[in-house]
């Protein structure tokens, strides 16, 4: 394994090539619920997570090989019990994928050519995963590459992982740095661009934290009481995280209904998260959250049904909301997305998407990547397109 290991190390990163396309979106078919997606560092491949739904089928990562301009199906690499979020280092060495109660550490050199790619696997808790499942749900690397980050639904933690002690020792725990407590279910995983600072969502916010009821409990009516707090937006100090990970949190503030997933402004100056009880996105001066300020909330938009899915385009003039009506009867049916001017923070748009919009990847330039997860698709979007993509608001 370990020898594995250093041939991952010996390889060198890819060179950027691209999968340009010249459509404004298609759609990649697979064979099960898709949740996350990530492009290799040269454009000659992608990689997505699938979670069968069918007693037959099997979960795992599917490899999507770029030919003419597009990405395809080309195979699945098996992978249980329930793959969601899937990063690759920038070198493009390894592939770390939120499994559950696992993080799992494939080879993408060996997963592109078609060759064995799993490496092994981290038990983000000790003890019986069937009775102390973490429940990672989300997974980035700092911009160093050195250190990986999990977001563990189920124990209201974020877990920090060493990569240099993984590739040197193995997958043993001693890999693992420990944990930085965060509120109820903690899901987004974003980094400042000067990688000092790590922002992430947690649904619902700790009684300890005393803030005032201010939701309904999800899925009830328009009239249900107010008997949730609201969830949480913090910071993380990157560096401190590193060494003492349970002191690392500098800041946290009250969020709207259950935030979700995050996407920062390409400027870094703003975060913008949806929140999924509130129909809401609401958008955050970055500097504002992380010094705890109670005016970081610049602006709040109403969106769809249950927006979870959330990116800006790489230009900077649209943030994407993708409206699942995860709670609803629509949640069978095809969702959409709101696409929101930033100069105006207002909806100026909305284009059509599969069923629950779940989770944006970026890709090189302008092509985003969306995992439909009902219906098993990821849409490829090149989001120089807006145009041809966006069906405009009637004023």
């Amino acid at each position: 394994m370990l020898a594995a290991l250093a041939a991952v190390l010996a390889a060198s990163p890819a060179v950027a090539a691209g999968c340009a396309s010249l459509e404004a979106r298609y759609d990649i078919t697979l064979l099960g619920h898709t949740f996350g997606a990530v492009q290799s560092p040269d454009g000659s491949a992608a990689f997505a997570t699938v979670v069968t739904d069918k007693p037959t089928g099997a979960s795992g990562i599917a490899v999507l090989q770029c030919s003419d301009g597009r990405y395809a199906f080309s195979r699945l690499i098996p992978l249980e019990p329930q793959p969601v979020s899937i990063i690759g280092t920038r070198d493009g060495s390894l592939l770390l994928v939120a499994d559950d109660a696992f993080v799992s550490f494939l080879d993408e050199t060996a997963a592109i050519a078609g060759k064995p790619a799993f490496l092994g696997y981290l038990q983000d808790t000790e003890g019986d995963p069937e009775d102390n499942d973490a429940g990672s749900v989300e997974v980035n690397i700092a911009p160093d590459d050195r250190f990986a980050f999990v977001a563990d639904e189920s124990n209201n933690s974020i877990t920090v992982i060493d990569i240099a002690k993984v590739r040197s020792d193995g997958f043993t725990r001693a890999a693992i740095v420990g944990q930085i407590p965060v509120a109820n279910a903690p899901i987004a995983l974003v980094f400042s661009h000067d990688g000092r600072y790590l922002f992430t969502t947690s649904e619902v916010a700790l009684k300890k934290q005393n803030f005032p009821a201010a939701c309904r409990q999800e899925g009830a009516g328009p009239n249900a009481p107010l008997t949730r707090p609201p969830g949480v937006i913090a910071a993380i100090d990157v560096g401190k995280a590193e060494t003492d990970p349970e002191h690392s949190v500098v800041a946290q503030i009250p969020g709207d209904c259950s935030p979700v997933r995050m996407a920062i402004s390409p400027n870094g100056n703003t975060l913008y998260v949806t929140n999924r009880n509130s129909n809401t996105v609401t958008a955050y001066s970055s500097a504002r959250v992380i010094a705890g300020r109670s005016d970081a909330l610049v602006a709040s938009v109403a969106v769809g049904s249950g927006p979870v899915a959330i990116a800006t385009t790489a230009d900077g003039r649209f943030v994407l909301a993708g409206n699942t009506n995860r709670f609803g009867p629509g949640g069978t049916a095809n969702g959409t997305i709101s696409v929101i001017s930033t100069a105006t923070m207002k909806v100026v748009g909305s284009i059509p998407t599969g069923v629950f919009p779940r989770e944006f990847s970026r890709g090189e330039g302008s092509t985003l990547f969306l995992s439909n997860n009902r219906s098993n698709t990821i849409t490829v979007f090149d989001t120089s397109k807006m145009a041809q993509l966006m069906k405009p608001t009637s004023p």
